[in-house]
């Protein structure tokens, strides 16, 4: 009986000994991953000087090579430095300072940026690809899945944010220096994007509401397309919130309400639908 006890007692020792020591060694996997990521600052640094080396030293043919910048200036900093030979270096800093990052090969193909993400100095999974944009003398890479998130803006008229004047080329990587540059014609889109581009603003009204749903008498002969977003102005013009087209009839289309605020009023019959804000 003495000796069951014992060796009950040894085996509770050496169960409390492997926990301490696991706990112990996922203590120190901890504190190396912080000291690590405290030094990528150091190296993300010195191959982003790379980039811009390389940058610097390229003549006009490489039109995609530089630093582009998308994010709310708070919360979210999205850079991506790239040129040919160096490839890519993205970073993401917030109120807490480095929130992600990742570098890695870029390549042109056609009007498209591919970046690959590269793990122990071998290429793996992709990182992005991004459409090539020229817009005047601006450079934007924009995502596949925001080109429609593009053409809306631009039909918005763009520089400023429909409803508070901020500026709203933060929503797109956009060349860091090309910020004050005139927007000159249209931008260089895919041709099943660049068809989208209205020539002028197009207006009409909200002709029945049924719940968050809203039929407009704006269609496809007034250039309505489905994915297509239009502001909607109630009393005095005031901008209460937009309408996402999911339908759309030779004359006529249908959306679905997204409110600017929970203090909005209910949309109405009779408020003014537009492409943009009056000129």
């Amino acid at each position: 009986m003495v000796e069951v006890t014992r060796t009950k007692s040894a085996l509770g020792a050496v169960k409390a000994l492997a926990i301490g020591l696991a706990f112990l060694l996922g203590l120190v996997v901890v504190l190396v991953g912080l000291y690590l990521w405290s030094l990528s600052e150091w190296v993300i640094d010195a191959r982003r000087s790379g980039i811009q080396a390389e940058i610097a030293s390229l003549g006009a043919g490489t039109t995609w090579a530089g630093t582009y910048y998308r994010g709310d200036g708070l919360g979210c900093n999205e850079l991506i430095s790239v040129s040919p030979k160096q490839g890519f270096q993205y970073t993401n800093h917030g109120c807490l300072g480095l929130y992600g990052h990742d570098h890695g090969t870029a390549k042109q193909v056609d009007s498209c940026l591919r970046l690959r993400s590269k793990f122990l100095f071998i290429p793996s999974l992709e990182f992005g690809e991004y459409t090539i944009v020229d817009w005047g003398s601006r450079r934007y890479l924009v995502e596949p899945k925001q080109m429609l998130e593009f053409v809306n803006a631009v039909n918005q008229n763009y520089r400023t944010d429909v409803w508070s004047g901020m500026i709203q080329d933060r929503s797109f990587y956009l060349r860091v220096g090309d910020e004050e540059k005139a927007l000159e014609g249209k931008p260089s889109l895919p041709p099943e994007y660049a068809r989208l581009l209205l020539a002028d603003r197009i207006a009409g009204h909200v002709t029945a509401v049924d719940g968050e749903r809203v039929s407009l008498d704006l269609g496809l002969d007034r250039g309505v397309f489905e994915g297509m977003e239009l502001i909607l102005l109630g009393e005095g013009d005031k901008g209460y919130g937009s309408a996402l087209v999911s339908e759309v009839a030779e004359h006529t289309s249908v959306g679905r309400v997204n409110y600017l605020d929970s203090f909005s009023p209910p949309v109405a019959v009779g408020w003014s639908a537009a492409s943009r804000r009056g000129d």
